[in-house]
């Protein structure tokens, strides 16, 4: 059995079962005890999707040793929409916010700000054809299915989508250290592209130059940077809170 597209565990594997991806293959450990998976099976039974179960070992083997809880899942090739879908996709009459994640090249980074998206209600992504990793099981294990409910855009021309968004009146905003301008101070209420960039880096100087709004978090310690998916945790979460008060 191939390694290729198996995301594993329980919660992971519940997300990706309730989205609307066609599933091939679940598999089960023989020595789990059923009622642990028992409303994913009976899901998986409703939809008609083929289920194995396996020997322990073989389970580790495809899972490459990951922490799986006895349940795995092979998904198809993420499919990624086109930028032209998501711009039709996006309100550009509400405070509707699109995600730019530039140069995100480690998978749990981009998985975990994956998640927190979509728990904020951020539904549209857009990351590079190059200088980003691609949504790869670990990104779909680490987002804990997050992958499923989200719309990722990978574009080859990042300065080019920004225009797009600019033509149809988002404002663009983008994380920098170097700027006065505190995330707090401004109200958001209108629809935006945030930019974020890795922790080592930052934003790419030229897409800099697209910006309307350049932000910063506030820090108070000796360290100078966050780990770059805490950030974009931080920024999301406060532009949302910020949105709502208006």
């Amino acid at each position: 059995m191939g390694r290729k597209n198996i995301i594993y565990g329980r919660k992971v594997v519940q997300e990706v079962i309730n989205s609307d991806l066609e599933i091939s293959e679940i598999y089960i450990s023989k020595n789990i005890k059923q009622d642990k998976v028992l409303k994913i099976l009976e899901y998986a039974k409703k939809k008609c999707i083929n289920i194995k179960s396996i020997y322990s070992n073989d389970m580790n083997i495809l899972c490459n040793y990951g922490v799986h809880q006895g349940i795995a899942v092979r998904i198809p090739e993420y499919k990624y929409f086109k930028i032209n879908e998501i711009i039709n996709n996006v309100d550009n009459e509400s405070d509707e916010i699109v995600l730019i994640l530039d140069s995100i090249q480690d998978p749990r980074n981009l998985g975990s700000i994956l998640r927190t998206a979509e728990i904020m209600g951020i539904k549209n992504i857009i990351i590079p054809q190059k200088r980003s990793c691609d949504v790869n099981n670990t990104v779909w294990k680490t987002s804990m299915g997050a992958v499923a409910h989200l719309n990722i855009c990978r574009a080859n021309n990042i300065p080019n989508v920004i225009l797009k968004f600019k033509d149809i009146g988002f404002k663009i905003i983008a994380t920098s250290l170097n700027t006065k301008i505190n995330l707090s101070d401004i109200n958001y209420k209108y629809p935006i592209v945030l930019i974020i960039g890795n922790e080592e880096t930052g934003v790419d100087k030229e897409l800099l130059t697209f910006c309307d709004v350049k932000v910063k978090i506030p820090m108070y310690g000796k360290i100078d940077s966050f780990n770059v998916s805490v950030a974009a945790g931080i920024i999301m979460y406060e532009i949302k809170n910020i949105q709502s008060r208006y």
